[in-house]
């Protein structure tokens, strides 16, 4: 895979891979590595109140009644608050497979590869986002 960035350092790639190996050695995070969890997963839909949402979600699995997404994203993660951006497609995602999977309980997780650090994003967590953007679209 790093083989198709040929501008990235030897050392860059090397940290990549590092990240990468640490974040799916990572017990707290297995379920997203199950075997039956799929990967690189397209979703759209309409989202009442917002409008047309498209996305790719990095990792899905559903088990038992539950639903567990989640987006990977590189570096460590800022200070403060999760940006406003990524809340927001959390909660456009969670929004969206609350639609395909009535009934279950949804999750999202935000993982910060550098870090290994998770920001857990419930389903009451995203309606009250949601209904921010509502408010400020």
């Amino acid at each position: 895979v790093m083989g198709q960035y040929a501008d990235l350092r030897k050392d860059e790639a090397d940290r990549i891979t590092n990240d990468v190996i640490k974040v799916m050695a990572d017990p707290s995070l297995a379920r997203l590595f199950a075997t039956d969890a799929l990967a690189e997963v397209p979703i759209n839909g309409v989202v009442e109140g917002i409008g047309g949402v498209a996305g790719q979600i990095d990792r899905l699995q559903i088990e038992n009644g539950s639903v567990l997404f989640a987006d990977f994203k590189t570096g460590s993660r800022p200070e403060g608050d999760v940006p406003e951006s990524y809340q927001r497609q959390m909660a456009l995602y969670a929004a969206l497979l609350a639609q395909i999977y009535p009934g279950h309980e949804i999750s999202g997780w935000l993982v910060w590869t550098e870090s290994g650090k998770v920001d857990a994003f419930s389903m009451e967590k995203c309606v009250s986002i949601l209904e921010l953007i509502k408010i400020n679209s």
